[in-house]
């Protein structure tokens, strides 16, 4: 089975929705919405794309976003100080994308070629 993104989301949103009904009918104590819950919206798809064929500079970008955002929730990073954390990485990872990744392929060009056999009955001009 090929590991997509698609797979990875679907797993996780699997997971989420067992947990949080086993929750609901008593059979396991979980708070399913803890504090900075909606980070993994950030989190678990720029994990998928880690996997994907794509570039890595965007989910890795996205990867650290949503875990200083959950780090911030939880109280082990202060607010005032997340945005210095993430443009300093982004910088980081910005840079290492320009010098390391191949960079996007260039698109075909689709070129007609002129048809110069001459019709039936034609003679071929030079």
């Amino acid at each position: 089975m090929k590991v997509t993104f698609k797979t990875i989301c679907g797993i996780a949103l699997l997971l989420f929705g067992t947990i949080w009904l086993l929750d609901l009918v008593g059979l396991l104590r979980v708070n399913v919405f803890f504090k900075g819950w909606w980070s993994l919206f950030i989190i678990i798809p720029s994990l998928a794309g880690l996997f994907s064929d794509r570039r890595k500079a965007e989910p890795i970008i996205g990867l650290v976003v949503g875990v200083f955002f959950l780090l911030a929730e939880q109280d082990v990073i202060f607010w005032g100080h997340i945005w210095k954390y993430i443009l300093a990485i982004m910088a980081i990872v910005w840079g290492w994308s320009l010098i390391f990744d191949k960079g996007l392929p260039k698109p075909k060009q689709n070129t007609i070629e002129p048809d110069n056999k001459p019709s039936e009955g034609e003679t071929p001009q030079q």
